[in-house]
């Protein structure tokens, strides 16, 4: 059941590793973000956007949120269009995501709707030298932890934006 401030479900959540370092860096919360955007606050987005989010509260779609979290930063937040799943990223990975069409996911045993995201190919290949040093060594973490902490790593298409 929704609460009455949530207009909608954001599904399983799973997040990038740069938008996650970019939230703490900040130290803002990611269910502060998830709570605007559950709540119709959909940030720093225009126009054709907030309609575009009203048609999809309507009728179904995909809901798009971005929040400054710093001067130079901004989180995107995008629910896809079943309310399956969200997805929290920087503007500057989504063309690389599009571009992969797949991501490797690490669900967290522990935490349900945490986790780790990482490029990928269709079988599930990471191309762990075109990660940041930061995330090369979550994924190798999550890699070492899959079964303990992390559940078996799935390989998902990317929602298009």
């Amino acid at each position: 059941m929704l609460d009455s401030c949530k207009l909608f479900n954001v599904g399983r959540v799973t997040r990038t590793v740069g938008a996650f370092e970019a939230l703490c860096e900040a130290r803002i919360s990611e269910a502060a973000l998830l709570a605007r955007h559950q709540g119709g606050d959909w940030g720093d987005v225009g126009a054709s956007d907030r309609e575009r989010n009203q048609l999809a509260l309507r009728d179904g779609g995909r809901i798009f949120s971005a929040f400054r979290i710093a001067t130079d930063r901004t989180v995107w937040v995008i629910t896809d269009t079943d309310n399956t799943s969200t997805q929290l990223l920087l503007p500057c990975e989504h063309e690389r995501l599009a571009a992969t069409a797949h991501e490797l996911r690490f669900r967290s045993l522990f935490d349900p709707g945490r986790g780790l995201a990482f490029p990928c190919d269709e079988v599930g290949h990471v191309d762990i030298d075109t990660l940041s040093d930061r995330a090369r060594h979550n994924y190798l973490y999550a890699r070492a932890l899959a079964g303990r902490e992390y559940a078996t790593p799935a390989v998902l298409a990317v929602v298009g934006g």
